[in-house]
């Protein structure tokens, strides 16, 4: 036995689809719509719920059959059909509680085959309304009953499949229960607000349990239970089956019989060449007639195609979405060059990699066809760029200037660097490195989305010139005039620059060894022509502790012979502890003027420092006395302008 509903249904062979039953506990599916929730064993619990919610607040009219297993008077526990809000997983306990036992809020019809006295059941097989997941007919939950299941039998454990309807009209708000074609219990409740807080939608279906007895308890069920249709389309001449749904062990007559290939069957087949409505009549096992109006539209069929009909680099693939107006299931086709496809070809969707022409053909139910077709524009227009930098970053420029040339005018330009510094924008042509790294310019062609890349390196030249100063000489009256040595510069072609504040150049400014005379501090300035950095170093020039000289023992001679025969032949001051010390290369000045016994001058140094030979114009003085005067300066005495005169005589 199936259970169908009171209002007919009618499906579209194609479009007929086992409605989705959820299992639990130790319910398994045997076929055909049918659910066994116990075995011959004890402690079982199964339950099978409905994927779709009732609504309370519509009538609904269901028929299905109840097998209660063949073991009595020991077989037990029984059926219950429920409404709960838990949803398709709930699993109640098993025993006396037929698996109904812990959900609340909760509305059951029991089919109960034990008898538990505590909870005031009759002897024999029976029906009761209870709630809330209470079986006890002591309880307020015990809503209606227990009435004897069976209007002829006190026994329902027979083996045999039992007629079931269960019929609810909200308006009267009455919940009718018929077994085997009999009114057994009916029961007037508020379901939606007494039971369930005002919530009108609720989950339904069948629960069985087991304790110390048990049985096969199966329920059967329609697959297509709760989906009346009364409206179908086809299109001109195509073939269609209408489903008046219920047990096809009833009878069955559809008007007019026009277009039908039998009109007593349960599911005729109909291929009308214009809209027709059908009248069909159900006539069920327990003599209940249900008369309800089919219409049938017959329309062409289209088929169209949905989606972006673009691609490019930027977006290389678009799903296209096929839809037809008969609606689905349905058959898709699509074709087009096979490049064209990134995927499968036979659903409602395609994915495409490809420009071209794009067919679809939709066929439905075998016998209604559309087919249309749409371009795909594609556009992958490629694009190339080249990144130069001005140079490296050195100490003459401490930036560099990236340029990306592109082939593509209004493409977009976006520069990045891993360890790079950007000075300026990076969305631009030309952008400014204000670091050594490496920088990536990527550019996208504005139409096509084609991206191209290019990278160039900016090289660190920052580098300085390492200076090794060399050791100066110190300056003594002795030597007043020295130079540095042992300097060294790396690289070796760095342009030297010596200068000095304090001190005295006189040569070799720009090499490694320059001279002074004077002390002070001294500064080398090195400077890499590759990169124009620079690195100075200094040294100081300093003066021997000892370089004045005491000059408190100088004397000029009173006698001297220039007759060039090594002794005695010049005339200049001299020290009486160092004779042999030539004073004339300490002196800055020295003006030397000698007369003869008659006053005549007969020699001048004109302030130069000299040996003087004895000689007037070239002539060497005759003996005799003569008398001199001197001023004179030594640099390193520090006592200035000294002045002195006395008389000598020439002895040759």
């Amino acid at each position: 036995m199936r259970l169908i509903l009171s209002s007919l249904l009618i499906f579209l062979a194609s479009q007929v689809f086992a409605q989705t039953y959820f299992l639990n506990g130790t319910a398994t599916d045997i076929g055909n719509d049918c659910y066994r929730l116990t075995t011959e064993a004890p402690n079982q619990n199964g339950a099978v719920w409905y994927a779709d919610q009732i609504d309370l607040t519509q009538p609904f009219d269901l028929q299905f059959s109840m097998n209660f297993g063949d073991i009595d008077p020991n077989g037990a526990d029984g059926i219950m059909f429920v409404l709960q809000t838990v949803g398709t997983n709930a699993l109640g306990q098993s025993g006396g509680g037929l698996g109904f036992l812990g959900f609340s809020p909760s509305f059951g019809i029991e089919f109960d085959t034990w008898w538990n006295q505590d909870y005031a059941d009759l002897t024999g097989d029976h029906i009761a309304m209870v709630s809330n997941g209470v079986v006890d007919h002591n309880s307020p939950n015990s809503l209606a009953g227990p009435v004897q299941a069976s209007a002829t039998s006190i026994n329902i454990e027979d083996g045999l499949d039992h007629t079931v309807r269960i019929v609810w009209n909200p308006l009267q708000q009455e919940m009718i229960v018929y077994f085997d074609c009999d009114l057994r219990l009916a029961h007037t409740i508020d379901l939606a607000n007494d039971i369930f807080n005002g919530q009108s939608l609720v989950y339904w279906g069948f629960t069985a349990g087991t304790g110390g007895s048990f049985n096969n308890q199966i329920v059967c069920l329609s697959e297509d239970i709760l989906s009346p249709v009364q409206s179908v389309t086809t299109c001109p001449n195509g073939a269609i089956t209408l489903d008046a749904g219920g047990d096809p062990s009833g009878t069955y007559l559809w008007e007019p019989a026009d277009f039908l290939d039998d009109p007593t069957a349960a599911t005729p087949v109909c291929t009308p060449p214009s809209d027709i409505t059908y009248t069909v009549t159900f006539t069920d096992l327990c003599g209940f007639n249900t008369v309800q109006n089919i219409e049938v539209s017959v329309v062409e069929m289209t088929a169209t195609i949905a989606g972006l009909a673009y691609i490019n680099c930027a977006d290389p693939t678009t799903v296209m979405s096929g839809t037809n107006n008969f609606g689905n299931p349905a058959v898709y086709e699509w074709t087009g060059d096979p490049t064209m496809f990134g995927g499968a070809t036979n659903n409602n969707t395609c994915s495409i990699v490809a420009g071209g022409d794009l067919t679809l053909t939709v066929i439905y139910n075998q016998v209604c066809e559309a087919t249309t077709t749409v371009f795909i524009d594609s556009d992958f227009s490629p694009i190339d760029v080249a990144a130069i930098s001005s140079g490296d970053i050195t100490c003459y420029d401490p930036t560099a200037q990236l340029v990306a040339t592109v082939d593509v005018s209004g493409a977009t330009i976006q520069w990045s660097s891993p360890n790079g510094v950007f000075g300026t924008p990076t969305n631009a042509a030309e952008t400014i490195a204000d670091a050594p790294g490496t920088y990536n310019v990527l550019v996208t062609h504005p139409t096509s989305g084609c991206t191209d890349a290019d990278q160039v390196i900016v090289a660190n030249m920052v580098y300085y010139p390492e200076i090794t100063m060399g050791i100066p000489d110190t300056l003594t009256c002795k030597n007043p005039v020295g130079s540095i040595t042992g300097t060294l510069v790396t690289p070796e072609n760095s342009v030297l620059t010596w200068t000095t504040i304090t001190g005295t150049l006189l040569d070799g400014t720009t090499t490694l060894e320059p001279m002074f005379a004077d002390t002070g501090f001294y500064f080398l300035t090195a400077t890499i022509p590759e990169n124009g950095c620079v690195s100075n170093s200094e040294v100081f020039v300093a003066a021997d502790e000892n370089i004045f000289i005491d000059v408190t023992s100088l004397v000029f001679p009173n006698v001297f012979s220039p007759n060039n025969d090594g002794v005695n032949d010049k005339f200049h001051p001299y020290l009486l502890e160092e004779p042999e010390l030539d004073l004339t290369q300490f002196m800055g000045h020295y003006q030397l003027s000698v007369y003869n016994r008659w006053g005549a001058q007969v020699f001048d140094s004109n302030s130069t420092p000299v040996d003087w030979d004895g000689k007037n114009n070239g002539e060497v003085l005759t003996d005799g006395v003569y008398y001199y005067l001197v001023e004179y300066e030594i640099v390193c005495d520090g006592l200035g302008r000294l002045y002195n005169k006395g008389e000598f005589q020439v002895l040759k």
